[in-house]
Order: C-alpha cells, then sequence, then structure tokens
C-alpha cells in the first residue's frame, strides 16, 4: 500500500510513529508498504481518520484524497484535529485518563 508509505512520509513519520498512533505493531505497517499484508477494515478505517483521507484514497481506488466538505468551518486548527483523531484512536479507558488529566490542566490555568 503505497499510498500509506506516502502519506506517512509526507507527514514525516516513522513506521512506529505511524504504528503507535493507529495502534497496530510496526512491523503491520512494514508489511502494508511492502504489500506483504493489508489491514482489516477496522485499522483500514483508523489510518484514513488519521491521515484525513478516505478508504478509497488509501487504497488506491480513487485519486481524490477527500470529498469536499461544504459549509464546515468548524474554526478548528490541523493541531486541534490531529488531537481529537489521536484521541478517538484510544481505547475508552485510555481516552477517559486523556480526558481527566486535560481537565486538570484546565483547572490549573483558571
Amino acid at each position: 500500500m503505497t499510498r500509506i508509505r506516502e502519506l506517512r512520509q509526507k507527514q514525516g513519520l516513522s513506521q512506529a510513529a505511524l504504528a503507535k498512533s493507529v495502534n497496530v505493531d510496526q512491523t503491520a505497517v512494514s508489511k502494508w508498504e511492502l504489500e506483504k499484508s493489508f489491514p482489516d477494515i477496522a485499522v483500514a478505517l483508523r489510518v484514513a481518520d488519521y491521515f484525513g483521507v478516505s478508504i478509497d484514497y488509501l487504497l488506491g481506488r480513487d485519486e481524490i484524497k477527500k470529498e469536499p466538505v461544504t459549509n464546515n468551518d468548524d474554526g478548528l486548527t490541523e493541531f486541534d484535529k490531529d488531537i481529537i483523531r489521536r484521541i478517538r484512536n484510544l481505547p475508552p479507558e485510555k481516552a477517559e485518563i486523556v480526558y481527566t488529566v486535560l481537565r486538570g490542566f484546565e483547572e490549573d490555568h483558571k
């Protein structure tokens, strides 16, 4: 899956960093990039969401990265979206820990 390699390299990520972000082993990312294996649908969805692309684009079936979103001025920066993607990829119990820590920081800055 050369698209994964292209997207990963464009963002300056190592295979290990991508693997950690989508909750898989680094060897899985290596095998995908060498086309020795393919991610299952749940993992492919996490990878597509992480990079902000469609599944079709990720799998090389489409040249358009994502359908254009109309009237979506949510005010979120790419940094904000990256944080949200990362939290969504966590198991629920770990996401709750992150939320608790963030609330603690928020309380400290009031």
